[in-house]
């Protein structure tokens, strides 16, 4: 399972290197390379940490909905205690 996520994971990047010019078996490679890396290594978590934001800014979490949640999960808890106990019998 984690060979094939990583897998998936690297084919774009992988792809984005050879549109470079990346040449594995060279030790020196091409101005393109450098740039790619350095893009593809900051632009993508850029992103992803704007993204979170914006999940932040439009659900904020207050004391009142965390109170509602802990309210809801015991009920859940108290409801499967109960389909437990009247297994059991």
């Amino acid at each position: 399972m984690h060979r094939c996520a990583t897998s998936i994971l690297n084919k774009p990047y992988i792809s984005f290197y050879r549109i470079a010019g990346y040449d594995e078996n060279s030790c020196e490679q091409p101005w393109n390379v450098n740039l790619t890396f350095k893009l593809l290594v900051t632009v993508p978590p850029i992103f992803a940490i704007l993204i979170s934001l914006g999940f932040l800014w439009f659900y904020p979490i207050t004391k009142k909905s965390i109170e509602v949640t802990a309210q809801i999960l015991a009920e859940r808890r108290s409801a499967a205690l109960r389909v437990l106990n009247v297994n059991m019998c």
